[in-house]
């Protein structure tokens, strides 16, 4: 475990992962993600993350890991510090949908059981220590199912 490092960002700053639940599924005992990226960004690269068990099988559920096009130009590489930034945002995006699903269940005629509500990810930044690119940070979060995604 000291090869991967888990936290997280709240108001009151960075939090380590305890290591019993450092991963989604108790079997994992460490992570692998694609070379390939799957998506791009204006800011962020996307590839496929997945924890994986003793006999290197994945287990979990299907992540994402994001990682900065940029972090090496800010922040002087640090690429907790620059996750930081996303975090911020998705807190406080967070926090103003939770506002917006409120005033929306006050509105009359509302009916809670059909009215789309608004839901960021929780996510996290794993530290890991790469064999040849060194200390590098992945934001992750789960794996949108966009084909029973309904919108």
């Amino acid at each position: 475990f000291r090869d991967i490092v888990r936290t997280n960002w709240s108001k009151d700053g960075w939090s380590p992962v305890s290591e019993h639940v450092m991963f989604n599924s108790s079997s994992a005992v460490g992570v692998a993600w694609k070379k390939k990226y799957f998506g791009e960004g204006a800011e962020r690269l996307v590839c496929e993350f997945r924890e994986i068990d003793r006999t290197w099988k994945f287990v979990g559920p299907a992540l994402v890991g994001k990682e900065s096009r940029f972090v090496y130009m800010h922040d002087d590489g640090d690429q907790k510090r620059f996750n930081r930034k996303f975090h911020k945002t998705q807190h406080l995006s967070s926090k103003f949908a939770s506002r917006f699903n409120q005033k929306l269940q006050e509105i009359p005629g509302i009916d809670p059981e059909v009215t789309p509500r608004i839901k960021f990810l929780d996510c996290s930044t794993f530290m890991i220590k790469h064999p040849d690119r060194g200390r590098i940070g992945l934001l992750v979060e789960r794996m949108l199912d966009i084909k029973t995604f309904a919108y």
